[in-house]
């Protein structure tokens, strides 16, 4: 997966080693006198292939310089005359500097195994392009396998980067015969209609993906060329940016790179935006967003202990959320680390983690090496991979344990039919059900259920979940075939048990699904059918519909603290 971001300027220090600049005689004395300016200046610079002759691009110096006698001193050259000459003359070296130089493009790879799929909220963004792999030769062995495997990712770059364009690549085109990637292009292309935002070709016979070949390197250039011209077209690679916010994130990558630190923070960037010119809280915060938007850095608010730590590696924060999120059986840690987790007495945690999703404290630190943890499981807990699991816990004292859905492996048959009253279905069918939507469901569940004294413990497996909503409310959740399966204990509980899963399920899809989600909700009825929720209200159908109803408070659920939302649902 591709990532783009704009890279405008590296500053006036930095012109000589970043662009490749040669500074003529004549410059020489503009570089001195702007090089000293720096500080006072607020000027903004598009960031592309700027023409340097094209002056109407150009800032107006009385609008973009500070004009505070104490900060612009006195130019040391007789030949500048004025402050609008160098501010001109500045943007017009950067400009050119630029031409053939103005993006710059971070490669992520995502992992394609399935337990890597709940981390895709965290890292597909709208500031991205992204290249869908698939083998050729696959779709031809295994036609259906295979456009299970596109449709996948094509509904996750839908949903978490709907602007965002996709370009299909087929590797291994030299397995294939010319009438082989034709046929592989007609069935590419029924799906790919279906996704406005994948780029397709116009001027070739495969139109809808580019068929490369790493072993005979046909159809890289090809590919690289698509790419460096579906960037330069994106609006955000074009949008002004200030200077001096630009020369705050050199200070902070500087910094992190000088001294091998993976995150910052909060207090320390505000001192060294300050220290840049930059004042006001807000803009920093305001700064903060931006770059973590276009993947220069990570920075998350919803709590505390998330705003107070600035993410300047983005690796690092993947790697140590797939120190817990992993498949055990293909990443496997290292015999040190596994030598380590039983020295500690902690193998019977490891196990249990892998075995039943529960872990303790004690193990995640040991994983995370002690460092950041309480800022590790916010975001877990925020992010809904993971969620505090209080059962069992009988005194203070005890030992904190979590539950991290996504690693339940086991399936169980849960539901004995006698057993529950009504029913009620979630169907996705419309768009899709994507991966991790059941799994961050339960996550809810989990910390509200454990709110209530009398509620049991939980009996979770993969797909599947009873769960205690108080003394004498149970229902069991099953994640079926673009579907989610609501079973009610008692008739009784049905509109206050259907009221918290559909409230729940808003809220993972404003906050983790980019609130692309699609569902219709059909409720059971006494002759053994079901209706749709629309008509079902109208006839205030009898147990889903009772007097005194609490409609749902949008601005309660949107973005809401796990906390605040659990108050709103009881």
């Amino acid at each position: 997966t591709i990532g783009v971001q704009t890279t405008p300027v590296k500053l006036l220090r930095n012109l000589d080693n970043q662009y490749n600049h040669t500074w003529s005689a004549e410059d020489e004395k503009y570089r001195g006198a702007v090089g000293g300016y720096l500080n006072s200046l607020s000027l903004q610079i598009v960031a592309s292939k700027v023409s340097s002759k094209d002056e109407s691009l150009l800032p107006k110096a009385s609008e973009k310089l500070n004009t505070n006698a104490e900060t612009f001193k006195p130019l040391p050259e007789p030949g500048i005359h004025n402050r609008e000459e160098v501010v001109r003359k500045m943007t017009t070296m950067l400009a050119g500097a630029m031409d053939n130089n103005g993006i710059s493009i971070d490669i992520w790879d995502y992992g394609g195994q399935d337990v890597f799929h709940t981390l895709h909220h965290l890292l597909l963004t709208r500031h991205g392009l992204y290249l869908l792999c698939f083998a050729s030769d696959d779709l031809v062995k295994d036609e259906a396998e295979a456009l299970r495997y596109l449709t996948f990712w094509l509904n996750s770059a839908k949903i978490h980067a709907p602007e965002a364009p996709v370009i299909i690549v087929g590797t291994k085109a030299e397995l294939l015969k010319e009438d082989e990637l034709k046929n592989i292009n007609e069935v590419v292309s029924k799906l790919a209609s279906r996704y406005p935002q994948v780029v397709m070709r116009t001027t070739e016979s495969i139109t809808s993906f580019y068929p490369i070949s790493n072993v005979e390197g046909t159809g890289v250039d090809d590919l690289r060329d698509i790419i460096n011209a579906v960037t330069v077209e994106q609006k955000y690679v074009n949008r002004p940016l200030s200077l001096l916010w630009m020369k705050c994130l050199d200070t902070l990558i500087d910094l992190s790179e000088r001294e091998s630190r993976d995150w910052l923070s909060l207090t320390e960037v505000t001192k060294l935006a300050n220290e840049t010119g930059i004042r006001s809280k807000s803009e920093v915060l305001e700064m903060l967003k931006l770059f973590h938007e276009l993947g220069k850095l990570f920075h998350f608010d919803a709590t505390d202990n998330l705003s107070s730590i600035i993410i300047m590696k983005p690796q690092w924060l993947v790697d140590r959320v797939a120190e817990v999120i992993r498949d055990k059986d293909m990443h496997q840690y290292d015999e040190l680390q596994q030598q380590r987790i039983k020295d500690n007495g902690l193998y019977e945690d490891y196990k249990r983690l892998y075995e039943e999703g529960i872990t303790t404290r004690e193990l995640l630190e040991d994983l995370w090496g002690h460092v950041q943890v309480d800022f590790l499981l916010d975001l877990m807990r925020e992010t809904l991979l993971l969620s505090d699991y209080t059962f069992g816990r009988h005194k203070k004292g005890d030992a904190d344990l979590y539950l991290v859905p996504s690693l339940l492996t086991t399936s169980k048959n849960l539901i004995n039919d006698d057993d529950f009253e009504c029913y009620c279905i979630y169907d996705f069918s419309k768009v899709c059900l994507p991966q991790g939507v059941f799994d961050r469901i339960v996550c809810v569940l989990i910390a509200y259920s454990g709110r209530f004294e009398d509620s049991q413990k939980p009996v979770l497996s993969q797909g599947k979940a009873m769960l205690w909503l108080g003394k004498g409310s149970v229902i069991c959740l099953e994640e079926g075939s673009q579907k989610i399966h609501l079973s009610i204990n008692k008739s009784d509980n049905a509109s206050s048990s259907m009221r918290v899963i559909t409230h729940t399920l808003k809220k993972v899809n404003q906050d983790v699904m980019n609130s692309k989600l699609v569902w219709d909700l059909y409720l059971s009825t006494n002759d053994e059918n079901t209706i749709l929720y629309e008509k079902a209200m109208k006839k205030k159908l009898k147990p889903w519909f009772v007097t005194g109803q609490q409609k749902a408070d949008s601005a309660v659920i949107q973005r809401a603290d796990l906390n605040v939302f659990m108050d709103f649902l009881s």
